[in-house]
């Protein structure tokens, strides 16, 4: 397996393309090689903030998102760029194929989320653990309606841990391929005969300010031949 292309390299951070399938770090669970053991094979040096299985890690994307990571090599790089995730000044954007016909052009989703009752790996807009919930903001944009799916644009602007696939079907459109919010949705109408394979769910698009000079970056993928979209 590839676990990821670089898209930028610099002396501070680099920015990578991550493949659907690859866990950003070890953890609970995860029984496989992830990314940050990937690169620390291939002798790429990454910020050292204590942790040694989050090594670099500015900011996640669950194990089958693919897209663009930032990922800090230098310890500044790391506080200065978490800082601007802190602060919401970073622009980060998502393709989405959602099942259902979203009839508005644009959806403000703002519920509140937190971490759910029964499955505690997952989160909620509605069964959640007392203490746990926090705001979540998400914007979604129509780019393409296909009757029974529509291919929208995400544009988060707080990072909770799986907003947008929560956001979106709270809302009624889960995200085509998501192993658990998807299959929660639809178990009963497939009647099992649906197996989820992975979101369809890319981030394709990342701006932030360079950590050492006055210059906002701006990164962006093409839409990837896995969504099955044009």
């Amino acid at each position: 397996m590839k676990f990821y292309d670089i898209v930028h390299d610099d002396d501070e951070f680099f920015v990578i393309n991550k493949p659907a399938g690859v866990v950003v770090h070890a953890g609970a669970g995860v029984q496989t090689k992830s990314l940050v053991d990937a690169l620390t094979e291939d002798g790429i040096a990454l910020a050292d903030m204590g942790d040694p299985v989050r090594r670099g890690i500015i900011h996640r994307l669950d194990r089958d998102t693919y897209g663009l990571m930032v990922i800090a090599k230098t310890v500044g790089a790391y506080e200065a760029i978490s800082a601007q995730f802190r602060e919401r000044t970073v622009t980060k954007g998502y393709y989405a194929v959602v099942y259902g016909d979203i009839v508005d052009d644009e959806l403000i989703l703002d519920t509140p989320m937190g971490r759910d009752r029964n499955r505690r790996y997952m989160r909620s807009t509605v069964s959640y653990i007392k203490g746990t919930l926090k705001e979540a903001y998400t914007t979604i944009q129509v780019i393409k309606r296909y009757n029974t799916k529509t291919w929208v644009r995400a544009l988060p602007k707080t990072g909770r841990t799986h907003q947008i696939r929560v956001h979106l079907t709270a809302a009624g459109f889960p995200v085509i391929g998501d192993p658990l919010y998807m299959d929660i949705r639809r178990r009963k109408q497939k009647k099992g005969k649906e197996r989820p394979t992975g979101q369809l769910l890319q981030s394709y698009l990342l701006h932030f300010d360079h950590p050492a000079r006055a210059e906002r970056l701006e990164f962006e993928l093409p839409v990837s031949k896995r969504l099955g979209v044009s």
